[in-house]
This record gives C-alpha cells, sequence and structure tokens, in this order.
C-alpha cells in the first residue's frame, strides 16, 4: 500500500484530518477489538471503513513514510 500511514488507535481520534474521506480507509488489527473500535470512530466520522484482522508478525509489510 503506496499511500498507507499508520496511526495507533490512541491517536486516531486527534489525528482525523490526516486521513482522507474520498478514500476506502482499511483498519488493520492483530485480534479486531482495537480495529473494531477504530472502525466506529471512523464510520462515527464519515469515513468509509473496512477491517481486516491480521497478524503482523507474520506478514511483510513496509513501512512508508508520512
Amino acid at each position: 500500500m503506496t499511500e498507507s500511514i499508520n496511526i495507533p488507535f490512541i491517536q486516531l481520534e486527534e489525528r482525523l484530518s490526516e486521513i482522507p474521506k474520498n478514500k476506502k480507509i482499511v483498519v488493520y488489527c492483530n485480534s479486531g477489538g482495537t480495529g473494531s473500535k477504530a472502525q466506529i470512530l471512523l464510520l462515527n466520522n464519515h469515513f468509509s471503513v473496512s477491517v481486516d484482522s491480521i497478524n503482523f508478525q507474520n506478514k511483510k509489510y513496509k513501512k512508508t513514510s508520512t
């Protein structure tokens, strides 16, 4: 994902302005609990969201600069 950014859930509400509303947002979460909370917060703020629960330890991903 070339346009990805990492925003920890604890910072999500204060950083909503960094997230484009014209794109679908994918929330990644290790177990799904925090991802579901993030999804609710984003939906309540009019974002289009999907949640993908994955184990980051078993996935290779490239950190992109913000």
